[in-house]
């Protein structure tokens, strides 16, 4: 549980002991708008939304990715994928690789699902922002360093 103290547009985070201000958190993290900001930095944490919880499975799957039948919904619950990547595509604007991903259904027959995939680490890079972001947005604290360096590992350099 987080306990968020407001001091003059001053915030103070009392298990990291950091100190930022709104046009800080604006300035590192401009999606948020600086109501919900405000807003958000002064209360506990809520629930991760289904957009954080889709960038999380994305970083934490690496460059295999997360696929509908298996991945998202064991991960998060998710029940709409497509959906879902296509809200987080068009609100990051991240390169996420599609591709198709063959399965057999319990009658036989062959399907395909698609498979969402970060293509490299600058791309998993920005999804941290973005993840950060959400995090701060709702009142938790974004991934450490040494968090998010696990997490790039996973994918390999832009060539």
């Amino acid at each position: 549980m987080h306990h968020w103290t407001q001091n003059r547009s001053q915030f103070t985070h009392f298990s990291q002991l950091s100190l930022f201000t709104i046009d800080e958190l604006n300035a590192t993290h401009p999606s948020i708008p600086q109501s919900r900001a405000k807003q958000r930095c002064i209360t506990r944490a809520t629930a991760p939304t289904k957009l954080e919880l889709c960038l999380r499975a994305l970083l934490d799957n690496g460059e295999r990715g997360i696929w509908a039948l298996a991945s998202s919904v064991s991960a998060y619950g998710e029940t709409c994928l497509p959906t879902t990547m296509s809200q987080l595509i068009r609100w990051t604007e991240l390169p996420i690789q599609k591709n198709p991903h063959p399965h057999r259904h319990r009658h036989g027959g062959r399907t395909t699902f698609t498979r969402y995939a970060l293509p490299h680490r600058e791309a998993a890079e920005c999804a941290i922002e973005h993840l950060n972001a959400l995090r701060m947005a709702r009142g938790a604290v974004p991934l450490t360093v040494n968090q998010s360096r696990a997490l790039e590992r996973q994918f390999a350099r832009m060539c």
